[in-house]
């Protein structure tokens, strides 16, 4: 029972600062109930939980705060009296916490009130590039230099503020390309929500370049010359025939068609709804260029000459031997390839408070904490 966890709370208090007796309720029988209301208010590193609470009418002798949490429990503060607030700096980001507000009235201990608090969490991007965090947050940092690549998916941002020093979200690296002959990818969409920001930053939806064409196939060798008839004493005539020159080798044959480069991906949306701005903000989509041609493949080397006759090693009788057969010439080479199409760009809009002032989208109404 949750009495329990009360029965504990007081057992760790000296004994000259414990109620004399616990009664869990006893207290409120007659009395209209305290109201508890907790903020969340940011500091340079984390956030503080200002508590603060009406009792009209109560004579308590302390004020006792509890924090409960999914994780754990903890008594935070023992307070006269005659206190009306607390501040809790030790709460953790991105966790929900109830805090129980307990009267000590003539030795009886009772939850009088309670209060329901999420303390936001923050990010911060360092300088470099990085992989982005979609997701909900208290505050937004960009450090100078600070990359943040949100790639082909869509990815959305909700904060409290934004501050940025220079950063950039972006969907690809500018000079991103797609492997050889494929097109680009994508760039997904890009939605930024703040309800403050103060700054410098760069937001682009850019499609990933094309891949570039592969080159063509160079053209096969040409085919070898004939030989030239051998060397020989014509016994019929009496007299010598000398040696045939070879003949020469083929043309080697035509280079292939260079491959087509593939097409840029098309660039994504941007929707940036900022309340107010102090600094500059610059949207963009783009398309991504497509990949240049593939070369054309080299003409194919001309074909061996064939051999000049030669002497038989048996003859007698020495007689001029032929030549050997000049080279086949080079083949033509092939065509080069045609370059990749562009991708288009996509819709930009941007919305200041309730007013859109680039774009035509509707406008979006900030409600996230």
């Amino acid at each position: 029972m949750w009495w329990f966890a009360l029965l504990a709370l007081v057992a760790c208090a000296p004994e000259t600062e414990r109620a004399k007796e616990i009664v869990p309720g006893a207290a409120t029988a007659h009395q209209a109930l305290p109201e508890l209301q907790g903020k969340v208010r940011p500091l340079e590193k984390g956030y503080e939980i200002d508590l603060q609470w009406k009792a009209p009418g109560w004579a308590a002798e302390h004020w006792w705060i509890q924090r409960h949490s999914p994780r754990s429990q903890s008594t935070l503060a023992r307070l006269e009296g005659s206190a009306d607030r607390f501040s809790d700096a030790t709460a953790e980001m991105g966790i929900a916490y109830r805090y129980g507000l307990y009267a000590e009235v003539q030795g009886v201990l009772s939850e009088v009130a309670s209060a329901e608090v999420s303390v936001p969490r923050d990010w911060v991007y360092a300088t470099g590039k990085q992989l982005a965090a979609a997701g909900t947050y208290g505050r937004v940092f960009l450090e100078e230099g600070a990359v943040v690549l949100t790639g082909d998916q869509d990815f959305e941002l909700k904060a409290d503020a934004i501050y940025s020093e220079g950063g950039r979200f972006e969907s690809y690296p500018e000079n991103q390309r797609a492997p050889a002959g494929d097109a680009g990818r994508k760039a997904g969409k890009i939605t930024l929500q703040a309800k403050r920001f103060k700054g410098v930053l760069h937001v682009v939806s850019r499609g990933e370049r094309g891949g570039n064409g592969v080159p063509g196939a160079e053209g096969k060798i040409g085919s070898r010359g004939r030989n030239g008839r051998e060397a020989h004493f014509d016994i019929g005539v009496m007299r010598p025939a000398p040696g045939e020159n070879g003949f020469p080798g083929g043309r080697g044959g035509p280079g292939s068609t260079g491959g087509a480069g593939g097409r840029g991906g098309d660039g994504g949306a941007v929707h940036l709804v900022l309340d107010h701005v102090e600094g500059y903000v610059h949207p963009t989509s783009l398309g991504g260029a497509g990949g240049a041609a593939g070369k054309g493949g080299a003409g194919g080397k001309g074909g061996p000459g064939g051999s000049g006759g030669k002497m038989p090693s048996t003859a007698q009788v020495r007689v001029a031997e032929g030549v050997d057969g000049e080279v086949g010439p080079t083949g033509a080479p092939g065509a080069d390839g045609q370059a990749g199409a562009a991708g288009v760009s996509g819709e930009v809009c941007l919305q200041l408070a309730d007013k859109v002032i680039l774009g035509t989208c509707a406008p979006v109404r900030i409600d996230h904490p």
